[in-house]
C-alpha cells in the first residue's frame, strides 16, 4: 500500500495484504517481517500509509482487518517495535487517512472523516502535528480551507493512493489532475493544472502515488498508465 525510505538505508513497505511491515535492503535483500497488530483491538491489522521522522521513527496509519474499530496511528523504532498509538477516526466505511513527515519533524495528517458536534462526518480534514504530537494548524472539517487556491467552494477529496508531500517548508497535494499548494499553516497558496511539456492539456484520469527528487515532481498518471515529471516552480 505505501513505500518509505528509512534513514537505516532500508525500504519499508507497508503489506497491507498480508497485515504486516516489510524491509528491503538494496545488496542484503528481504529483512525479517514486522507483524502489524492494533493494541487493544484487532491483532491483526493493515498498514496502509507509512512516513519517517527526522528522529528515525516510523509512523505508520493502522486500519483494523475486521473494518470495526478506529484507524490508529502507530510510531514504531528502526526494530519495529510500537512504542505509541493514537486513535484517529472509526474505521467503518474505509475512510482515506495519509501521513506525510516534514523534515522540520511536523507531521501532516489527511483525514476523509472528521468529528464535530453533529459526530463523525465524512469531512475532508488535513492536520499539521507538531513534533511533540500537538495540533498546531487545520484546515477543513467543519471549518475552511483544504479548497484548491481561489475556489472555497470546492474541497479537496484525495483517493487512497493519492499522497501529502512536504517541500521547501509547504505541503504539495497532487490530487485530481492538479497540484495543490498549502502553506506550513495549511492556508492554500496555488493550484497548478498540469499540462504536457509539448503544451497540449490533457485530461488526467486519476493520479497515484508521487515521489519528489528535488526541484521534479514524479507522479505516477494511473489514467495515462505512465509516469509524469513535473518541475516545481
Amino acid at each position: 500500500a505505501d513505500l518509505a525510505y528509512g534513514p537505516d538505508g532500508q525500504v519499508w513497505i507497508a503489506d497491507a495484504g498480508n497485515c504486516r511491515l516489510q524491509k528491503f535492503r538494496f545488496g542484503d535483500g528481504w529483512q525479517k517481517p514486522i507483524t502489524v497488530g492494533i493494541r487493544g483491538g484487532d491483532a491483526r491489522g493493515i498498514p496502509r500509509s507509512l512516513a519517517f521522522s527526522p528522529y528515525k521513527l516510523l509512523f505508520s496509519v493502522v486500519y483494523p482487518r475486521s473494518g470495526q474499530g478506529e484507524v490508529v496511528l502507530q510510531t514504531r523504532n528502526l526494530d519495529g517495535k510500537l512504542l505509541a498509538q493514537k486513535g484517529l477516526c472509526p474505521a467503518w466505511g474505509d475512510p482515506v487517512v495519509k501521513i506525510a513527515c516534514a523534515p522540520s519533524g511536523d507531521l501532516f495528517i489527511y483525514q476523509s472523516r472528521s468529528k464535530n458536534l453533529r459526530g463523525w462526518e465524512d469531512a475532508p480534514t488535513l492536520l499539521r502535528l507538531a513534533p511533540k504530537g500537538q495540533v498546531a494548524a487545520k484546515a477543513g472539517g467543519d471549518g475552511p480551507g483544504l479548497s484548491p487556491f481561489g475556489n472555497p467552494a470546492r474541497r479537496i477529496h484525495l483517493k487512497p493512493q493519492e499522497d501529502l508531500i512536504p517541500w521547501k517548508g509547504r505541503l504539495l497535494i497532487p490530487s485530481a489532475g492538479s497540484v495543490h499548494v498549502f502553506s506550513h499553516e495549511l492556508k492554500p497558496l496555488a493550484e497548478y493544472q498540469l499540462s504536457y511539456k509539448q503544451g497540449k492539456n490533457p485530461v488526467f484520469g486519476e493520479f497515484g502515488g508521487a515521489w519528489r527528487d528535488g526541484q521534479v515532481l514524479f507522479i505516477t498518471d494511473i489514467g495515462g498508465r505512465c509516469v509524469q515529471r513535473a518541475v516545481l516552480p
